[in-house]
């Protein structure tokens, strides 16, 4: 009985655990204790990007992190990176001339979904209402000519659906029929 109180004690005091360990040196939580303090301290490993909680940047940092992501997508040529770099500059410069274009260009040639779901979502967050029916005809076109059973064909048409749900009937029955 003397040891089980013992016990219930040595998990919350490091007395208890020192008397403990003077009655039973081989009882397993005096063993664990000792390994653990032996092991060398594990290192703290980084948050994933997801986890991290994103700092406001300053409206110089902005300025800077466009333009650096501007001069890397004048560079690029990879079609995948181009669209990857375009997404991230929309959470900068939302209005870019640049952006637009080259999402409806991975729309329209991308062959992996994980880039086509991005210029997708990009596509998705970035356009508005006064917006949508000046793009919407350049998505039509692409979702007419593409392949039958492609997921390029897929993606626009998961776009064109969401915006119909968006615009009020006779503007997307307009924008759709000025094409």
């Amino acid at each position: 009985m003397a040891i089980a109180t013992l016990l219930e004690l040595a998990a919350t005091s490091p007395q208890a655990r020192a008397t403990l360990q003077e009655i039973c040196p081989d009882h397993p939580l005096v063993q664990t204790d000792t390994i653990s303090q032996t092991l060398p301290a594990r290192r703290r490993t980084a948050k994933r990007i997801s986890e991290r909680s994103l700092q406001p940047k300053s409206s110089r940092e902005q300025a800077l992190a466009s333009q650096s992501l501007l001069k890397k997508l004048n560079k690029e040529t990879n079609l995948d990176q181009r669209t990857r770099l375009v997404a991230r500059l929309s959470a900068y410069v939302p209005d870019h001339p640049e952006i637009i274009p080259n999402l409806l260009t991975a729309l329209r040639q991308a062959r992996r979904k994980s880039t086509l779901k991005l210029a997708v979502d990009t596509l998705g967050q970035l356009i508005d209402l006064e917006q949508l029916p000046l793009v919407l005809p350049q998505v039509k076109h692409i979702y007419q000519t593409v392949t039958p059973n492609s997921p390029n064909r897929r993606y626009c048409y998961k776009l064109l659906w969401d915006w119909s749900k968006t615009l009020p009937y006779e503007a997307f029955q307009q924008a759709w029929s000025s094409c």
